[in-house]
């Protein structure tokens, strides 16, 4: 299987703060720019799951409103979004495309809002590694796992999109795995549990309930 260098962003300068004035789809302007860009030569499975959080500081994609209701209000029709809460806090996703599972409208990839500093901005981004991985919802946490990881999803007081659980699932050429916890500051340490324990929690993601979008 291909696999790549985890890339990890600890740092976003812009030249300018993009202002929404409805369901957000803003890319970054052409003057920004990336820094304090870390290259961490860890071998990933090209299927993991993928997130980009910016800092909370840095956060560029802000919106004209207060709360979540008036926000997917302002998302045009065909908009597919579904509202959740993380840390007893309101949470929309935007989905970019959406297809059918058992009835439901579901995704694997989308845009995370949330409020901070009292308004709606876009707090991440996810995408897992297709199809077989949708974005799913159970007990307070989302989850956005893949082949060879296990991720959850909450918000912090400030309003971050911060990992939960991070544990990924990893073989070296001999085909022997080894099972690390990513912390949120980007280290990766021994997963003390082992494989048994990582399927435990691996279950968590297969019995939590695909997220339902609703389509505008």
């Amino acid at each position: 299987m291909k696999r790549k260098s985890m890339q990890l962003i600890t740092g976003i300068l812009l030249a300018g703060m993009i202002v929404m004035a409805g369901c957000g789809s803003a890319e970054m302007s052409e003057g920004a720019q990336t820094t304090d860009v870390e290259s961490v030569e860890v071998p990933i499975e090209e299927n993991e799951a993928t997130a980009r959080i910016p800092d909370i500081s840095l956060i560029t994609e802000v919106t004209k409103y207060t709360n979540i209701n008036d926000f997917i209000s302002s998302c045009p029709k065909g908009t597919a979004y579904a509202k959740i809460k993380l840390n007893g806090k309101d949470v929309a996703i935007v989905a970019d495309s959406t297809f059918k599972s058992d009835g439901k409208n579901v995704a694997y990839r989308g845009r995370v809002y949330g409020v901070v500093g009292g308004s709606v901005c876009c707090i991440g981004s996810l995408s897992t590694a297709g199809t077989r991985y949708t974005l799913r919802y159970a007990d307070g946490v989302l989850h956005a796992s893949s082949n060879r990881s296990y991720e959850t999803y909450t918000v912090s007081s400030d309003g971050s999109l911060i990992h939960k659980d991070y544990l990924v699932e990893q073989y070296n050429g001999n085909g022997t795995p080894s099972y690390y916890r990513v912390e949120r500051d980007g280290t990766w340490t021994a997963y003390s549990g082992g494989g048994q324990a990582y399927y435990n929690m691996y279950d968590n993601y297969r019995n939590a309930p695909e997220l339902n979008f609703t389509i505008k």
